[in-house]
């Protein structure tokens, strides 16, 4: 077996039927409710064991002090020791799951327990890897989270690829044999592009998000700049593309000014010294932008080597699951 392959087996024992993962981030006014929602499902499945994995991203406030006064079956908490952001947390989470499926869910009381044990259900049943939960409306969200997903999502889908499920949120079920792909690609951020990626089969399904009924959503102006910068850079050449193209263009475009300065200068139309400062422009900056071009490309080239190479898996279990 060459190098950089791994053998992943599908169905290995895991200790529990299904694993939650919550981030958390000083929530302390709402983690109390979540916990609740998410013990009450539990209630309702004991044949069916349970693991809860809370990750404490740096909270400040009280947050893992109400979560332990509640009698969970088996609850888990583990902490950064400073805030690493939300993507960071679920993948943290996931590392850590021992389930047969793994679910993750926001802890501010948006996304419902109930929704996640349907996903769960339909993940169990039908035997599928994944099920993305997709958001129907965004009737509970103001006019900046409106405006900056919608800029978000057309971002991604103008730069990266429009075969993303527009509004899929991190609320999802994945089986365990999605969890050991992410992690043998030591998958980019965000997961929820990450997971579109991957050759698995799923569903969709879609929900109703919770109007939040405390605290404030933790994605600033800046959070949610860097959380496009960093799913086009980690998941897409195209910009490294487009700018090679742009940069073989312009040297094209800068060719033809150096051939018009040419004849000007030959016709006697050009005002002294002007046609060898403007050539020497044109030409270094045609040079400059053709160089820029060409390392893109390579840097392109070696992005897609890395990942086809770090991705390449082999199945021991054929698997046929519905599509979506």
């Amino acid at each position: 077996m060459g190098p950089g392959i791994r053998v992943i087996e599908r169905g290995e024992k895991s200790t529990f039927d299904f694993t939650i993962v919550l981030p958390v981030y000083n929530e302390c006014d709402s983690i109390s409710e979540v916990c609740n929602s998410i013990i009450e499902e539990i209630k309702k499945r004991p044949k069916q064991s349970f693991e809860v994995i809370f990750i404490d991203d740096g909270s400040e406030d009280s947050s893992i002090h109400e979560i332990e006064k509640f009698n969970w079956p088996d609850c888990k908490v583990y902490s950064h020791l400073k805030n690493l952001g939300h993507q960071r947390a679920l993948l943290s989470g996931i590392k850590l799951s021992q389930g047969k499926f793994v679910g993750t869910m926001d802890s501010d009381g948006q996304h419902l327990a109930k929704d996640l044990f349907a996903m769960y259900d339909i993940a169990n049943s039908n035997q599928v890897d994944l099920v993305q939960g997709v958001r129907i409306s965004r009737k509970t969200d103001g006019f900046f989270k409106k405006f900056s997903a919608r800029l978000f999502y057309w971002l991604i889908r103008a730069l990266v690829s429009d075969k993303f499920l527009k509004d899929a949120a991190d609320f999802r079920v994945i089986s365990s044999y999605c969890r050991e792909l992410l992690l043998s690609i030591d998958a980019p951020l965000p997961l929820r592009f990450t997971l579109n990626s991957l050759a698995v089969e799923g569903r969709v399904y879609e929900f109703e998000v919770k109007k939040r009924f405390a605290g404030e959503s933790k994605y600033s102006i800046s959070k949610m700049t860097s959380l496009a910068i960093s799913s086009v850079i980690t998941v897409s050449q195209r910009p490294l593309k487009n700018i090679a193209g742009l940069g073989i263009g312009v040297s094209f475009l800068s060719s033809l000014i150096l051939a018009l300065i040419v004849v000007s200068e030959i016709l006697g139309k050009t005002v002294s010294g002007w046609a060898s400062l403007a050539t020497l422009i044109a030409f270094f900056g045609a040079l400059n932008l053709l160089s820029i071009g060409v390392v893109a490309l390579y840097v392109s080239a070696a992005l897609e080597n890395n990942r086809s190479t770090s991705s390449t898996v082999v199945l021991t279990r054929e698997f046929h699951a519905p599509k979506i």
